[in-house]
């Protein structure tokens, strides 16, 4: 049997496994897999099939090489790009070892193509802004977009379109943009005409 048979048939037993993820991120609400969950089932497997993972961490790169006991010339590699971490209040040694324990872990779940909960996925849409509060000032910009969309009615009873307004405003804020209390008394004037 050759290295790639002997890790398809750990793989298929690690996932026969049924082993459950233990880590759990309180914030965003979903378990992972840690070494701890990982580690021993895929030693077991190794001892069985006769191979074994050895990891190695270099400046830029992180590898997990399988390497065939029987044929130890047969190996096959898994690679990371190395990262940083900053966790608070750590030491530089502990933000390494963060970084080590992650960086292993995922390439362990690479090698065995162990899969979890996808917290991309998970939080699409999850990103979505509130409404902004309403503006103290109006530019040209706002005033040109509720203009667009919007019929006020003036004290006089009379229904106006804001975009027959907007024009004359939009010439007089373009002209005031350096002085907010221009900008200012020329909005309280605007919001007076309107009922």
């Amino acid at each position: 049997m050759n290295i790639y048979e002997k890790l398809a048939l750990a793989r298929l037993e690690f996932k026969s496994k049924g082993i459950k993820q233990s880590g759990k991120n309180k914030f965003a609400d979903f378990t992972y897999f840690e070494l701890s969950d990982i580690l021993p089932a895929t030693t077991e497997l190794e001892l069985k099939f006769k191979f074994i993972s050895v990891v190695n961490f270099e400046e830029d790169v992180a590898k997990l090489t399988i390497i065939d006991i029987e044929k130890p010339t047969d190996k096959i590699v898994f690679s990371s790009p190395m990262s940083t971490a900053s966790l608070k209040g750590c030491h530089e040694v502990q933000n390494l070892g963060a970084v080590q324990t992650y960086i292993k872990r995922y390439l362990y779940q690479n090698a065995y193509e162990i899969v979890e909960h996808d917290a991309i996925d998970g939080s699409v849409g999850s990103d979505k802004k509130p409404p902004e509060a309403p503006k103290n000032e109006l530019t040209g910009e706002d005033l040109l977009d509720i203009a667009m969309n919007t019929t006020v009615t003036m004290k006089s009873g009379e229904k106006v379109k804001l975009k027959d307004l907007a024009i004359d405003s939009l010439k007089v804020v373009s002209k005031m943009e350096d002085n907010p209390e221009l900008a200012d008394r020329a909005k309280r004037v605007l919001m007076s005409k309107l009922k």
